[in-house]
């Protein structure tokens, strides 16, 4: 009867074991299968596989070689104020994320447009602004963990960098939502060209409506969305390029490069800003091209909200396409 019961512990334990091999195995084959569902089951070769693409790199027998004129901009529309919070995580939200690709040879500026939603590996700081982990949520909680403006920038710019594959980017711009009222109507108001039908938020929007926007309308302009309605961000991002763009069409309408340096920094209260006088020169006399680029990839409704997951293959291609020859 003494030698009975280490068999009977040995055996259950064993049992144990292989109970939750099973379920370890099954909870792995899950995890890959909604990778494949929403990114596709799609490799690239091995060469540019990685986290890093890299200066130079072979793809499908071809040499590519990263281009030396070409330089980028994060901007960034936050959700509310400016003023630091010392509980993080719960300060203001990078709602609009638009990369400006500036290419020096062919003068122009192509905007990628990076989905609030997307779901990617965001550092967590504590109260006192040390790093405590990781985690994978929407890319907008980036910015809430910075303990300053600055700091907000800091981390969000480097979040982004590393989601496209460490691609550099040399500037960030923010933009406070409470500023757009003040800076939008000492400009004069701002006139768009209607791309669509946006008869929902006010009867005037109409499709190629020509139409001046208050500071008020402009703020209900991007900031207006259905957050009940399965995929309403990716309607509000087009909205959100269609001012932006010609907010900067209008700064440099007014008076070029000084004028546009003059105004952001009579506006520092509301925009926080690491531009140095040659971008702002480019932004200044460069062609912004018409048709914004997106992220490719799929939209998912989760349990709390919608998620955004990067098609990587088709990522890499795009990154390839803009930032290679």
């Amino acid at each position: 009867m003494k030698n009975k019961r280490p068999v009977f512990l040995l055996v259950l334990t064993i049992v144990f074991s292989c109970l939750f091999l099973v379920f370890a195995v099954n909870f792995v084959s899950a995890l890959i299968d909604r990778h494949r569902a929403v990114t596709g089951d799609v490799e690239l070769s091995s060469e540019i596989n990685s986290r890093s693409m890299g200066n130079t790199m072979e793809f499908e027998g071809k040499s590519y070689h990263r281009r030396d004129k070409i330089s980028t901009v994060l901007f960034l529309g936050v959700d509310y104020g400016n003023e630091s919070s010392t509980n993080m995580g719960s300060g203001p939200h990078s709602d609009t994320m638009i990369l400006f690709i500036l290419d020096d040879e062919a003068r122009t500026i192509q905007a990628l447009m990076i989905s609030r939603d997307t779901m990617t590996e965001v550092d967590l700081y504590d109260t006192k602004g040390e790093y405590s982990f990781s985690s994978v949520m929407q890319i907008t909680m980036q910015y809430t963990f910075g303990d300053s403006p600055a700091r907000a920038c800091f981390l969000t710019k480097r979040t982004v960098s590393e989601l496209l594959y460490d691609t550099r980017i040399d500037s960030c711009l923010a933009l406070y939502l409470n500023g757009l009222i003040p800076i939008v109507d000492g400009m004069g108001g701002l006139t768009l060209t209607m791309p669509d039908d946006y008869t929902y938020i006010d009867s005037r929007y109409q499709k190629d409506a020509v139409v001046t926007l208050s500071g008020e309308d402009a703020e209900r302009f991007v900031r207006n969305r259905d957050s009940d309605d399965f995929g309403s961000n990716n309607v509000r991002m087009d909205r959100q390029f269609q001012l932006v763009k010609e907010l900067f069409h209008t700064l440099r309408n007014k008076g070029g490069a000084s004028y546009m340096e003059d105004m952001i920094a009579s506006w520092s209260d509301y925009i926080e800003s690491d531009l140095d006088a040659e971008t702002l020169q480019k932004f200044a006399e460069y062609t912004f091209l018409d048709e914004p680029l997106r992220l490719p990839g799929k939209d998912v409704e989760g349990e709390r909200h919608d998620e955004f997951y990067v098609n990587d293959a088709e990522l890499q291609r795009l990154l390839l396409s803009l930032f290679y020859e």
